[in-house]
């Protein structure tokens, strides 16, 4: 959740980079509460600038080595988040099962292929395609349930965030 400042109207709003760090020091797989939209998506946006400026540098080495182990770091937070933000709109945060074991399974596969812990066998391609299919029915079914608005005021999991800035 956010913290909570003394002083309701001395509250400011956290830029991306003030959210992204938050999150990784205070709330790394914290289910506990709600998020709003706002946190959410700024430390999604945060995660999505990191891979940009690691593409660039896996296409010069040639290897894409970086991005699935970054994928691997920020699963948890993304996760934490993800069920926080599930649980603003009343949805139970465990969903977010559907979303992660699918995102862990490509990041090791692409791992394992990339150092040639195992060859790209039939039944690995069929697992990393079919974790790909998997991953993208989850994750346009999760964009849309976070992009929903929050249940207004408290629920079952917590106060609402917007009340808590």
């Amino acid at each position: 959740m956010l913290d909570v400042p003394s002083n309701p109207a001395s509250a400011r709003r956290k830029s991306v980079t003030e959210v992204f760090y938050h999150n990784l020091a205070r709330h790394y797989f914290d289910r506990k509460g709600r998020v709003g939209r706002r946190e959410f998506w700024y430390f999604i946006l945060a995660c999505s600038v990191i891979y940009a400026a690691v593409f660039p540098i896996e296409f010069v080495i040639g290897r894409r080595v970086l991005t699935p182990v970054i994928g691997l770091m920020v699963l948890l937070p993304i996760a934490g988040l993800g069920a926080r933000r599930l649980q603003d709109i009343g949805k139970n945060g465990l969903f977010i099962a559907a979303y992660s074991i699918p995102t862990a399974t490509l990041e090791v596969i692409s791992l394992l292929e990339e150092y040639g812990v195992c060859e790209s066998s039939g039944t690995l391609k069929m697992a990393r395609e079919t974790s790909a299919f998997i991953w993208l029915i989850a994750a346009l079914t999760f964009a849309y349930l976070w992009s929903r608005p929050g249940v207004a005021g408290p629920n079952n999991y917590g106060p609402d965030p917007k009340s808590l800035t």
